[in-house]
């Protein structure tokens, strides 16, 4: 009976992830649906209402912009509601001050046993086998990694090796702004993760630096250029 339900709610949540064609599905419940969209001045959070027959998913409101904190709540359209909100969101979260030159996001949430990750390099960086990435690259990827999550696809392992389930992650998206995480400052357009540990033993591991974050495995199409 538990799976049955389990692939039930897995259906659902990629029959609405379908339905929200303007941005990435983060969240939803019995009445709204949550979601991300990348914009100018980088992403934001919406929800909108949504009809669910048990096959097919509509959006059937307008969108309206969200703040996340522990609960969703409508944002203001004065600027400095705004301004107000996203500091607030900071501080409880990441720790961000209004003295700090960058904003700074704690890496470690031991309370939940959660940790912000780097997935790849920034755009226009060079990793250890001479590959790059630019701005859509990075968007591409971050799409990529939140769409298996959402179809329940994604695999975990050690060292690209022994399959796990001490960890997940639940969210990716694509660094905004430059910040710092952990002492170190991260760039704009590095693909960021957040990590969610269920063993209590391998988060104590991750704590104390034998496990160091992500490394990821994928594939790619080479274009050989003709410079005939």
């Amino acid at each position: 009976m538990t799976q049955i339900s389990k692939a039930t709610e897995g259906d659902k949540r990629l029959h609405l992830s379908d339905a929200v064609t303007s941005g990435y599905l983060y969240d939803y419940d019995d009445e709204f649906v949550y979601f991300e969209v990348y914009e100018v001045d980088g992403y934001k959070t919406y929800k909108s209402s949504y009809e669910y027959d048990g096959a097919n998913a509509e959006i059937s409101g307008d969108r309206v912009e969200v703040a996340r904190t522990t609960e969703y709540v409508a944002v203001e359209n004065g600027e400095d509601d705004i301004e107000k909100s996203i500091l607030s969101v900071l501080k409880k979260f990441f720790g961000g001050t209004e003295k700090h030159p960058v904003p700074v996001i704690k890496q470690l949430n031991e309370v939940e046993m959660v940790a912000v990750e780097p997935v790849y390099i920034a755009p226009g960086d060079v990793d250890g086998v001479g590959d790059t990435i630019d701005m859509e690259g990075s968007e591409s990827l971050a799409k990529s990694i939140n769409d298996k999550i959402a179809a329940e696809s994604m695999t975990y392992n050690y060292f690209h090796a022994a399959d796990t389930e001490d960890f997940h992650i639940q969210k990716c998206w694509v660094n905004p702004y430059e910040c710092e995480i952990g002492g170190n400052t991260v760039p704009e357009g590095i693909v960021l993760a957040e990590v969610k540990y269920v063993n209590k033993a391998a988060w104590d591991k991750r704590v104390e630096g034998e496990l160091m974050g992500l490394s990821v495995e994928g594939s790619c199409k080479i274009e050989v250029l003709d410079e005939s």
